[in-house]
């Protein structure tokens, strides 16, 4: 379970978020959405130990996340933030280099398993041999995701997974974001609620299961919203 507890951010003197409350419990997969500006990413990155709150805490699976247990809590995260760079010189490359960390070794993927994701995010299996410089920001977004996916870690973060594409390859991410089989947790920050919601039940068989985080109305306009149980296949 990831919990917050009256969490509040101060950015230049002035309270970014305060007083968010939420409990994640193992198994969910859980988008927050709202305005830009009102600290979504800044929650993301607290949860991979990148940025302390200011007041409040955060526990993964019973233990308060602090300096000590951060480092236990980033060998079990996957982290796509919403910027990035590639400093790699092939596609090939870039998809190899996470799978070269002893840590990650075990959850190497073969090139017909990535060409397989690649069908399914709606890439060209031709992308796998290119110059990282000759892809699109869409496919380089898909392509991390992909990664983010393999991993296979209990924790996966998500900041802005759609923010570059077209609505057609949108909806293929949010098909490929439903199915992917987490143990743990799953995050996601969009700025678009509708992207995640209607159909849902509809692909899935499955009812949503809606609940709100608490906060402090006169501080933070953004809700949180739907929890949709893992979809395990």
């Amino acid at each position: 379970m990831i919990e917050f507890n009256n969490i509040t951010f101060i950015y230049d003197n002035k309270p970014l978020m305060q007083h968010f409350s939420c409990c994640i419990s193992s198994g969910e997969k859980v988008v927050l959405y709202g305005p830009s500006g009102h600290g979504k990413s800044t929650l993301l990155a607290s949860v991979a130990g990148f940025v302390l709150p200011d007041e409040g805490s955060i526990r993964i699976n019973g233990k308060i996340l602090d300096s000590v247990a951060i480092q236990q809590i980033r060998r079990i995260t996957a982290w796509l933030p919403q910027e990035f760079t590639l400093p790699f010189e092939t596609v090939e490359e870039l998809i190899a280099a996470p799978f070269r960390l002893k840590i990650n070794q075990p959850s190497r993927p073969t090139k017909e398993t990535v060409l397989n994701h690649f069908a399914r995010l709606g890439l060209e299996p031709e992308l796998y041999g290119k110059r990282s410089i000759e892809i699109s920001g869409g496919q380089r977004q898909r392509i991390m995701l992909m990664i983010t996916a393999l991993l296979n870690k209990k924790i996966v973060l998500l900041d802005e997974p759609t923010s570059a594409l077209d609505p057609d390859s949108i909806s293929l991410i949010i098909d490929y974001i439903h199915a992917m089989r987490t143990h743990g947790f799953g995050i996601s920050v969009i700025d678009n609620p509708y992207l995640f919601s209607l159909p849902l039940p509809y692909r899935f068989g499955k009812r949503h299961a809606h609940r709100r985080a608490t906060y402090d109305r006169t501080t933070l306009p953004h809700r949180i919203l739907s929890r949709i149980p893992v979809f395990m296949g």
